[in-house]
């Protein structure tokens, strides 16, 4: 009798596992696996170069210095790009996130191209405990292609643990796209 309530109990394990798949992210598929994703706004953000380059939250006097070097090109501009899970969290502003939720923000250049990717994927709990359990990635031309436990994305990152890591509170504009993750 408890082999077999211990098997149906693995088996079930296993179905539950079955359903959340594990989203691995490479250097070959970072550019468009995230494309069936709810893009949460129509129009890009803007955010301070600072804040695009170092991926944190710029001081009022980096912004400031930035507006007065580069005029009416001190901002860069993003689109933000969630997983069905994430969006769900978001939209009803529920954290922390579930497991398998993902957060991707392309960074644009000129005529709106792809510049960099960066990202996080909320993993299995212990994965990273002190940090919300994220793994973070960011791929572009000149710094490559990483992921992990980025110290540059999880100390910048912590200054929104009360959203589970997350920075994004806005409404989203769209309804979720078909993303089962």
């Amino acid at each position: 009798m408890r082999t077999t309530l211990l098997l149906l109990l693995v088996s079930g394990f296993v179905a539950l596992a079955a359903d959340s798949p594990r989203i691995e992210i490479t250097q070959a598929n970072v550019a468009s696996f995230y494309r069936a994703f709810t893009k949460l706004f129509k129009q890009p953000r803007y955010v301070p170069p600072a804040l695009s380059l170092l991926c944190g939250v710029p001081s009022p006097e980096v912004v400031a210095k930035s507006r007065e070097r580069n005029g009416p090109h001190s901002e860069a501009r993003i689109h933000v790009y969630v997983s069905a899970t994430a969006f769900r969290a978001i939209d009803q502003e529920k954290f922390p996130f579930a497991v398998g939720s993902v957060v991707v923000k392309e960074k644009l250049g000129g005529r709106d191209s792809v510049v960099g990717i960066g990202g996080m994927i909320k993993r299995q709990p212990g994965f990273d405990s002190e940090n919300g359990d994220w793994e973070y990635f960011y791929s572009d031309l000149k710094e490559g292609f990483k992921i992990g436990k980025l110290q540059n994305c999880s100390r910048c990152h912590a200054k929104a643990k009360a959203t589970d890591f997350v920075f994004s509170k806005a409404e989203p504009q769209n309804t979720p796209q078909g993303s089962t993750l």
